[in-house]
């Protein structure tokens, strides 16, 4: 169906967000940081396509909640329009639960060498903004609530 004919009483799908595939030159320092920094878990490797795949969950109820291959092609072009944001995707976001969560995560992003973050308050929460991190696809936001 089109968008012209649609009535008004339609809703949309009911549906939820599952994962995210990240094409990467190379898997080995993005699975690294995904596991040691941010505590996400391989849950499953695999080939498709004659790509490697890495699976990562944080939940033991989904396989996979991030999905690294490689295949990235080299040479993609900065983002010259905004280059706090990767050339293709804008940003990856986490909540965290609360201040310390994103304290403890400040030291770890440090401890990783990550060279650029930059603390933000929004009013409603605290947020660390990253530039993109070395061979990553795009800039990360960690946000924790102002409950913390």
């Amino acid at each position: 169906m089109t968008p012209s004919t649609s009535t008004a009483t339609e809703r949309p799908p009911r549906l939820r967000f599952s994962h995210f595939g990240l094409s990467v030159q190379d898997i080995a320092p993005m699975e690294r940081f995904y596991c040691d920094v941010l505590g996400f878990t391989v849950t499953d490797r695999g080939k498709a396509l004659g790509f490697d795949l890495v699976f990562l969950s944080r939940s033991p109820d989904d396989h996979h909640q991030i999905v690294l291959a490689t295949g990235k092609p080299a040479g993609i072009p900065p983002n010259t329009v905004n280059q706090m944001f990767g050339p293709a995707i804008n940003q990856i976001s986490f909540w965290l639960d609360g201040l310390n969560e994103l304290r403890l995560l400040h030291g770890k992003l440090v401890e990783a060498g990550v060279k650029s973050i930059t603390p933000i308050d929004h009013g409603l929460a605290w947020s660390l903004s990253t530039s993109p991190i070395p061979k990553a696809p795009s800039r990360s936001t960690f946000r924790g609530t102002t409950t913390g």
